[in-house]
């Protein structure tokens, strides 16, 4: 007689979600690259299946064999470029009906869909699908605002291009659709960040980006993501709140256990703008959250996941606020050849380049010469920190 087993596909350390070996049930597979190996030398290795060549017919190849011993409940794909790929497994050999779907990860993964079911039901920017340059010529020249174009399903500001008048007619398409949306001018991005089950919060947490992302890439060098202000306006989180469940209300249909991750422009009128949602944790937030309110956000999730742990639904005047600010500083690569690092005394830095190599200025928010994270009791401690931190990092010298 066949057992149940659930299986979890990712691509990266464990680590990055929180996955440690005694969260690992029985019957829990893990399915990763070869060259993550080194990472789950502590995990039981009968739980492990390491593949050599990481792609969906090795993986799949793999599902055939283990249908043959197990009753596969349910596919967890964290990894943001899988997800579909997730609900199409879950769709095809998964049993659990409240698992996440094609449909799901598709509106949480496809920008143009995410953002056509949810017209009218949280602001959003105008939009279009555009296939061709005719389509964008046409929309461009019909109005005089500011657009951004984006490919449907990439994340972290992957292959973004902003379209003016001087740059219209030298855009090439290299892929077969994409999003032109009216570019929103703001103050500051939040996020709204947690688990839910199905339609309902378990878990909630607002934290915001210091600068707009396609502007760091031009001006501050560099990506900060930090727990909210201290003194945060009530009716903003109010807000973030209700419009956040409202997108839960509108994706999710069968009591899907997910993390999610959402963005939202807020402007200089105080609109509050929907930007874009994603159904896996967000990025370096998880490691926020733990260093700000002392709760692991990864243990709950996996708790609920893989063992069945009793949920509680948070209602927003139950939701956690900071006393302290913990930020992550992503310091971006230059074009050059490395020569000179200042010394850091913070031992906490995690410096991803080295002295002499050649480097590509970073185009994406992963991409980054150093990172770290630091925890303070208030916003003038935080401003200080940054300005010692672009020092820093402007000391960096690239030929």
């Amino acid at each position: 007689m066949r057992e149940n087993a659930k299986v979890i596909i990712y691509p990266y350390s464990p680590k990055s979600i929180g996955l440690t070996s005694d969260k690992l049930q029985k019957n829990t597979i893990i399915v990763a690259p070869y060259a993550m190996k080194e990472h789950y030398l502590n995990y039981n290795q009968d739980n492990v299946l390491f593949v050599r060549s990481y792609n969906y017919t090795s993986i799949v190849d793999i599902i055939q064999e283990l249908v043959k011993k197990y009753i596969l409940l349910e596919f967890i794909v964290l990894s943001e470029q899988d997800i579909e790929f997730g609900g199409f497994l879950n769709d095809f050999y998964g049993s659990c009906k409240i698992a996440q779907g094609l449909t799901n990860a598709t509106l949480y993964r496809n920008k143009y869909f995410m953002r056509t079911c949810l017209k009218g039901k949280v602001n959003q920017p105008e939009f279009y699908l555009v296939r061709s340059k005719p389509m964008i010529y046409n929309i461009c020249n019909k109005s005089n605002k500011f657009w951004i174009m984006k490919p449907l399903s990439k994340d972290s500001a992957q292959g973004i291009i902003k379209i003016d008048e001087q740059n219209l007619k030298k855009v090439e398409l290299y892929e077969e659709s994409y999003i032109l949306e009216e570019m929103i001018e703001y103050e500051v991005m939040y996020t709204t960040d947690g688990i839910c089950v199905g339609q309902d919060i378990v878990e909630f947490f607002i934290n915001q980006y210091d600068k707009p992302i396609l502007e760091t890439f031009g001006n501050s060098k560099r990506h900060i993501t930090r727990t909210h202000s201290l003194d945060l306006d009530k009716r903003l989180k109010e807000m973030l709140f209700e419009s956040t469940k409202i997108i839960l209300e509108t994706f999710n249909k069968h009591g899907e256990v997910l993390p999610f991750h959402m963005e939202w422009f807020f402007t200089k009128d105080a609109d509050v703008i929907f930007c874009e949602a994603a159904s896996r944790f967000g990025g370096k937030i998880g490691s926020l959250i733990q260093t700000c309110y002392d709760f692991s956000i990864f243990d709950r999730y996996w708790d609920i996941k893989l063992s069945n742990k009793d949920v509680v639904f948070t209602s927003f005047n139950e939701i956690r606020n900071p006393e302290k600010i913990s930020f992550n500083y992503s310091a971006y690569k230059n074009n050059g050849k490395l020569t000179f690092i200042p010394k850091f005394e913070n031992k906490n830095v995690n410096f991803k380049v080295e002295l002499n190599q050649n480097y590509v200025a970073s185009s994406t928010i992963q991409e980054n010469a150093f990172e770290l994270y630091e925890t303070y009791n208030s916003e003038r401690e935080y401003v200080e920190a940054i300005q010692k931190l672009d020092k820093l990092s402007s000391s960096l010298i690239y030929e």
